[in-house]
């Protein structure tokens, strides 16, 4: 069975503002608003887990 989560990346970060549909994201460099049905949230580890493909078009990686 393939792993699906192998092309998510975890990035370290804070909420700075939330909606219904999106978080306001900050990573210490960049401020970007992030869909919440592409990505999820680990208060726990202040992480957010997204798809490769969105990390790198937001420039977060």
């Amino acid at each position: 069975m393939p792993d699906y989560r192998s092309d998510l990346v975890d990035i370290a970060g804070k909420i700075e503002r939330e909606t219904d549909r999106a978080w306001r994201f900050n990573d210490g460099t960049r401020t970007v608003w992030l869909p919440k049905s592409q990505v999820e949230w680990d208060p726990d580890a202040r992480t957010m887990a997204m798809p490769e493909w969105l990390a790198r078009d937001k420039e977060l990686i």
